[in-house]
């Protein structure tokens, strides 16, 4: 189902970019050296967001962390939990799920999967 899945994601998203899409803030911390953590959940449930650490961060290619002092970072200090938001940037890539999926379990991947994402722009959706 896994693979299946993936390929009606690529088939939907022809490209790694998000434009203006709609969701709700899930997460928003930090690093311990100040970068941005921001998790988005979309009306379907589904999250797109950045990794949680400078681990995770190092082993991706695609960097995700919002950095210090950044537009972006400014933005999303904003933000609260549970605020809808537009926002905009990058999708990771993975061969595995065309956007790459973070669960650590294949049935989280599949019932609440996240998807690893590179934002350029947030603010509240009003």
């Amino acid at each position: 189902m896994r693979p299946a899945r993936a390929t009606a994601i690529c088939a939907l998203l022809r490209s790694a970019q998000a434009k203006d899409w709609i969701g709700t803030v899930a997460t928003l911390s930090s690093t311990n050296d100040g970068k941005g953590v921001l998790q988005i959940q979309l009306p379907n449930g589904v999250t797109v967001g950045t990794t949680n650490n400078g681990l995770s961060e190092s082993l991706s290619d695609l960097k995700t962390l919002i950095p210090v002092g950044s537009a972006v970072q400014t933005e999303a200090m904003a933000l609260h939990k549970g605020q809808q938001v537009r926002f905009s940037g990058t999708f990771a890539r993975s061969q595995d799920d065309c956007p790459k999926e973070t669960s650590m379990t294949v049935y989280s991947a599949m019932n609440s999967p996240g998807f690893l994402f590179q934002f350029n722009d947030v603010r509240p959706a009003n």
